[in-house]
């Protein structure tokens, strides 16, 4: 089904798309958005949302205008309109690997900057990064002199002059660019596809004709750079404050991430764990595969997963255009449903044959909220679009600090692909996945290893409540440092007691 937009020209949306879509991210690549720090791009986010008329729900229900509502972990948007056939979830997140910074002039790194390359940068010389406020002001900018790590990833600034407590830490780059075929972003994983995912907000609002009969939920979820911990809290408990996440629901997880192929079977993280400590493996992994020598070592000696010559799988690449995803490295999405096919996936292959956008699928590794929504069974349905990116986490070829640099076309593709999804209202979708005979091979783990990755992620999601609530890591007062402390060291309880 080609979907229709009233009244426009296809090459004139796409050019009003490219344009808005563009001025979002070069809006989001200004606001620092380390792990943890998320206030003020929640802020600017719900400025945004009030400028379009959308009101929380807590004071007036109105869905076929929208309506949003937050919690500890999560914004949510929701639009409900007309008959729409199926219900979608799309997410995506507002954080970015980077640096918490204290007062103290230490600060500890969050999601994956390479341990490895980290130590090769400060052989080098002394990398710098911008030190933001919490609140995104720019402080200064500040060598980081050492790396150290003890339970946790330390760095050391030269001095501690001016830094307010729980500052940004990002690494010092150039401001947003583009030329003809790509962006260049501080963080494109994952605010260009915040950026897609607030465009089509901005064009549910503003087109209601496009959008007449649709059922979407936005989630924006705080921290994915750790563990995806708030999609971790929407999975456990299955719903949203707009009602339950049930096995009908459709989950499209939006991605700027890495395009690479799934290592052999015998260095997955899941089967090594009878044998090494689930924390050894977790540094091992950020080691060798955010430090470009080490990860191509590994694929220069052949250690592909067997699955893509055992089925007849491409290997995913950055050329081959957006990619979509039905795996990741910790599982096979919908993975407690085996017997269940995968709508989401068989909806997209639908809507980007029909609207001609070039696509990848197959398996890939990395990992994103998808792995969160599927080792805590919620549905079947889920599926992550990808924006291919190159130098996910600002690493270069050659381990550099550089910006994130992804093409045009899939930017417009994502776009293109969640309008049609949305109003997608065909009856039956052709079945063309590859979810369900995925389930069954090689890929698929046993309930024990699951169960292992359930208690793990539940109780680091359990243990950051209260930091994520303030919007801060590290305590400004002593009842602060009494209630981290003590929600962490119950979190280590509970997970020593198995506690899901």
């Amino acid at each position: 089904m080609k979907l229709k937009l009233p009244d426009v020209k296809l090459e004139n949306l796409l050019k009003m798309i490219n344009k808005k879509v563009v001025e979002f991210a070069k809006l989001f690549n200004q606001m620092p958005n380390a792990p943890f720090l998320y206030g003020h791009v929640l802020k600017k986010i719900l400025l945004m949302l009030k400028d379009l008329g959308l009101s929380p729900v807590s004071s007036r229900r109105d869905l076929y205008n929208g309506n949003y509502s937050i919690d500890e972990y999560c914004l949510f948007v929701k639009f409900r309109r007309g008959n729409p056939r199926y219900s979608l979830i799309i997410d995506t997140h507002i954080d970015h690997p980077g640096f918490v910074i204290g007062n103290d002039g230490i600060g500890v790194a969050f999601g994956s900057v390479g341990f490895h390359r980290l130590e090769k940068l400060l052989e080098a010389s002394p990398p710098e990064i911008d030190i933001f406020s919490n609140q995104g002001e720019l402080v200064s900018t500040k060598k980081i002199t050492r790396f150290h790590y003890a339970n946790k990833p330390y760095i050391y600034l030269e001095d501690n002059l001016g830094i307010p407590n729980n500052s940004h830490g990002i690494w010092h780059l150039p401001e947003f660019s583009e030329d003809e075929s790509h962006l260049y972003m501080k963080n494109a994983d994952n605010m260009i596809a915040t950026a897609v995912a607030f465009a089509i907000i901005d064009d549910i609002v503003n087109s209601p004709k496009v959008f007449r009969d649709i059922d979407v939920t936005f989630i924006f979820t705080f921290l994915e750079e750790v563990f995806e911990i708030s999609a971790n809290h929407v999975a456990i408990k299955k719903n949203t404050p707009f009602g339950k996440i049930d096995p009908e629901t459709n989950i499209l997880v939006l991605e700027s991430m890495q395009s690479v192929p799934l290592h052999a079977d015998d260095i997955i993280l899941q089967n090594r764990l009878d044998s090494e400590s689930l924390k050894n493996l977790r540094l091992n992994d950020d080691n060798t595969f955010y430090s470009p020598e080490l990860r191509e070592e590994i694929f220069s000696q052949g250690m592909v997963n067997r699955i893509y010559s055992d089925v007849g799988l491409a290997l995913p690449n950055y050329d081959d255009g957006l990619q979509i995803k039905i795996n990741d490295t910790d599982c096979v999405y919908g993975t407690f449903f085996p017997d269940q096919d995968n709508r989401a996936e068989n909806l997209l292959l639908q809507v980007v044959e029909a609207e001609r956008i070039k696509v990848q699928h197959t398996v890939s590794g990395g990992a994103c909220n998808g792995t969160a929504y599927s080792l805590f069974p919620t549905t079947s349905n889920i599926v992550t679009l990808n924006i291919p990116n190159p130098r996910k986490h600002n690493i270069g070829e050659n381990g550099e600090i550089v910006l994130e640099k992804i093409k045009k076309q899939n930017v417009q593709g994502m776009y293109e692909a969640l309008v049609a999804a949305i109003n997608f209202q065909e009856a039956a979708i052709p079945n063309r996945g590859i979810s369900k005979m995925l389930k069954s091979s090689n890929l698929a783990y046993d309930s024990a290893v699951l169960r292992k990755l359930q208690i793990e992620r539940s109780n680091v999601t359990w243990g950051a409540r209260w930091r994520l609530a303030l919007g801060k890591y590290f305590p400004d007062h002593l009842a602060e440092e009494l209630l981290f402390k003590t929600r962490g060291l119950a979190a280590r309880v509970r997970e020593k007691l198995n506690i899901i």
